[in-house]
């Protein structure tokens, strides 16, 4: 099997063995050298050039070559953003990887994947910040500042092996679920916000439980992204979250499991599909693909 990498701005392959002129060496994991026209690069975050062998950003030197799409449909100034803007001078692929000594291409991943950390619904972190399930006596249990250090450690090293661009993390304060019960809500979660705030992750996802005051504190500590879930209310109340400034983005959940076509329902005010929660954690296609979608 002979392989090649190409995305469809850019018209044709990048990356290939041109086996129609002369087939050169095959390497497992690699599409083999960029193809004439193509000045594949791979950058560090600071738009430096990387040595052969280490992972980072691979991009291809401007001009692009005859062939390649000059724009997106209808959106010039989206692809500026998305793909001119992130290095001068270089087309951003969004792909992460490396060059090797003999200068075959390897693609490793996106440079937009990431992880968000479950720090919510009553798991493992979460029953670490709960004084009912943390009954430690150690440096992880009793004071706030204990019951929060698992949940900054995790955060911690995750940011340290993949980027804090890469790394987010969910919590859900005074949800119950999973037998939770915590009585210090707005002394813990501000401790704990305040924490991973020098971090610099890329995001804070918080499922709302309805306490505003303490969604109001979380909001004015944090400083990157903030996601907020505010569970089984309608679109509108969602969207006052970010006109109030109390979110930089709303996640919907449910919504988009029972709605598969529900960016064009909120587009057009179409009703929404009522989502069947007895079907949430089946194992077959009832409940995840078999939702309708809209008759226009």
């Amino acid at each position: 099997m002979v392989d090649h990498r190409w995305q469809t701005e850019t018209g044709w392959p990048i990356v290939a063995n041109p086996v129609g002129i002369e087939a050169a060496p095959l390497k497992p994991g690699s599409p083999t050298r960029p193809l004439p026209g193509w000045d594949v690069r791979v950058l560090d975050p600071s738009g430096e050039p990387v040595p052969a062998g280490v992972d980072g950003a691979i991009v291809v030197k401007l001009p692009l070559p005859p062939g390649a799409l000059p724009t997106l449909w209808n959106d010039d100034d989206g692809f500026v953003a998305s793909y001119l803007s992130a290095f001068d001078g270089y087309y951003l692929t969004g792909d992460s990887g490396h060059i090797d000594d003999d200068g075959y291409v390897f693609v490793m991943g996106r440079t937009d994947d990431g992880v968000e950390i479950h720090g919510a619904n009553g798991y493992l972190p979460h029953q670490f910040l709960a004084t009912n399930t943390n009954h430690r006596t150690d440096r992880y249990g009793g004071s706030i500042e204990n019951r929060i250090r698992f949940a900054v450690e995790i955060a911690t090293a995750v940011a340290d092996e993949i980027g804090a661009a890469h790394t987010g993390i969910r919590i859900s304060p005074g949800n119950p679920f999973n037998d939770i019960a915590e009585t210090d809500t707005h002394e813990l979660y501000p401790a704990l916000v305040s924490a991973l705030a020098p971090l610099d992750l890329a995001y804070l996802h918080i499922g709302h439980g309805g306490d505003d005051e303490l969604l109001r504190t979380l909001r004015g500590i944090w400083p990157t992204a903030l996601i907020v879930n505010r569970g089984f209310t309608d679109i509108a109340t969602r969207v006052k979250d970010i006109d109030d400034g109390l979110a930089d983005i709303v996640s919907v959940g449910v919504m988009a499991l029972a709605n598969p076509d529900l960016v064009e329902r909120v587009r057009t005010g179409a009703p929404l599909n009522d989502p069947d929660p007895a079907t949430f954690y089946g194992g077959g296609e009832a409940g995840y693909t078999d939702y309708p979608t809209h008759a226009a």
